[in-house]
């Protein structure tokens, strides 16, 4: 039988199974290894946190169980963390929504550059 853990994401309780823990866990120290030295990277984090969040349907009572697919499903919309380095030239654009604001992250070679602004809607591209 799989053990569920419960975490905290961007301020909410979420129960996660084993294998979800595994793969979260991974996408989250990646992605906080990435941005957690660079200038204003605990914002970043924190967003991307919030947007996580969102994705998983937070706010719960009980905590939405968070599973393996659930996970996948996430990583396709936010993208992986390996997306974030890129080897060549060419510039990678995300958009997420947290709450009325919208976080726009550009990739290149020398990292991400993020930039926050009001907004009424969003997407990822």
């Amino acid at each position: 039988m799989k053990k569920n853990l419960d975490i905290n994401i961007a301020g909410q309780l979420f129960r996660v199974d084993e294998d979800a823990w595994e793969i979260l866990k991974h996408y989250l120290d990646h992605v906080s290894a990435r941005f957690r030295t660079e200038q204003g990277g605990d914002e970043t984090l924190s967003d991307i946190e919030a947007r996580i969040a969102e994705i998983f349907g937070g706010g719960k009572e009980p905590p939405t169980l968070v599973s393996k697919e659930m996970v996948t499903d996430m990583i396709n919309i936010m993208g992986a963390p390996e997306d974030y380095y890129e080897d060549g030239p060419r510039r990678k654009t995300r958009h997420f929504m947290s709450g009325n604001r919208c976080m726009t992250l550009t990739a290149s070679r020398q990292g991400w550059a993020g930039v926050f602004q009001p907004s009424s809607g969003g997407s990822e591209s």
